[in-house]
């Protein structure tokens, strides 16, 4: 291949043979990230993540919109009590280390 005065091809190690095994390496890196992420972070972490969890297993049951309970006001649909209750215990769980106060107490430098 002819290059143009001035540019020159980028060959590093590995990548002059194969630029996939790159793209897969960086992949599985960050499928290790990923999932390091997933396992220490509590079902329920967060303030709205519920409204997320429970939405998501809407979605997942095919209801990619959802359903109008009070027009304008307020949406969602049937839940399952027991993913309710899952949801629950892991929201406590896991905000229970923050301890009592407000959010924002840490905030204002008291």
């Amino acid at each position: 291949m002819k290059m143009r005065a001035g540019v020159q091809r980028l060959r590093v190690g590995f990548l002059r043979h194969d630029p996939l095994i790159f793209v897969v390496a960086v992949a599985a890196v960050g499928a290790v990230f990923i999932a390091a992420f997933i396992a220490v972070t509590p079902v329920g972490f967060g303030l709205d993540e519920e409204h997320h969890t429970y939405r998501a297993w809407q979605v997942s049951r095919g209801e990619i919109e959802p359903r109008t309970l009070t027009e304008g006001k307020q949406y969602g649909g049937p839940i399952p009590v027991a993913l309710v209750n899952y949801v629950i215990a892991g929201t406590d769980a896991a905000n229970s280390a923050r301890g009592i106060g407000l959010p924002w107490d840490g905030m204002t430098g008291r």
